[in-house]
Parts: C-alpha cells; structure tokens; sequence
C-alpha cells in the first residue's frame, strides 16, 4: 500500500520542507538559516493538521543553524512526541543533544543509520522502507534547491 502524503516546499528561499503521513511528521532543513516565517509556518501546520502527532523525524544535511528562541518554540511544539533526527553534522548533532535537555524525547542517527532511525521510533503498522523513501524524497528536493540557487 502506498503512502499517502503532500510534501510542503518552500515557496521562497526557505530551507525547510515537511511532509505529515498520519500521526508522523517528517521535516528536512538543507544547509543555511532557518528563518522565523519558515518555522512558524510548520508551527501553524502542527496546530491546524487534524491529527495529533506522535512521531516525527527532522533530518538535516550540513550545519543546522537555530536560534535559542527557535528552539525553545520547537520544543514546546513537539513535546510529547517521539523523535529522531538524522543528521551528518556534529555541531547539529550538539543542536539534537541540546533540545533533548529541553525536555524533547529525541535521538539522533547519522544518514548510514536513516533507517535504524525510522525503526527506532517504533510506529506500529509502518513500513520503514516506505518512510525513508519519503525522508530521502524531501532530501532530494531540498538539496535540488540548493544547487539551483533557490534557497538561502
């Protein structure tokens, strides 16, 4: 069966992309500054989406720029769920380690362990493979932007 999900792209030179599927959200950051309009617009997204998450997935590739007030917000938004980030920088790393002292239930994986990652969180009824298609999906598109100049 396949998944059933919308990815949201930045419609500017936003470096977040997300995609929810059921109770699981999963969101990709390519290089550079998250911007505050970015981030309270997947804020909004969280609080209208009809379904209360219980997973998500945030994955990175290069340095994960957030500020301490970013942070804070995306903490409070995510409590209560259950978290994994795939990363490949280790300042972001420090970034995922820095979150779960704030409280957040979260571990963090390197990109040869996407899929450890996913079964990690444990979703009941899910196909890992299927998912990790979809993180690589929002990857690939995000880092399409990047080489393109579209972003940052």
């Amino acid at each position: 069966m396949a998944l059933e999900y919308e990815l949201n792209l930045p419609s500017d030179g936003s470096n977040m992309s997300w995609a929810f599927i059921g109770d699981l959200l999963i969101v990709f950051n390519s290089p550079g500054e998250l911007t505050d309009k970015r981030l309270g617009e997947l804020i909004r997204a969280v609080s209208e989406y009809p379904v209360k998450l219980k997973y998500g997935i945030g994955a990175n590739i290069g340095r994960g720029q957030m500020t301490s007030v970013q942070r804070k917000r995306s903490s409070e938004v995510f409590s209560g769920v259950r978290l994994v980030s795939i990363v490949d920088d280790r300042i972001t790393r420090g970034i995922v380690t820095a979150l779960g002292w704030l409280g957040m239930n979260i571990k963090g994986f390197d990109w040869d362990h996407a899929k450890d990652a996913i079964e990690y969180l444990g979703i009941p009824g899910s196909d890992p493979d299927a998912l990790l298609k979809v993180v690589e999906e929002l990857r690939d598109r995000g880092m399409e932007r990047v080489k393109e100049g579209k972003q940052g």
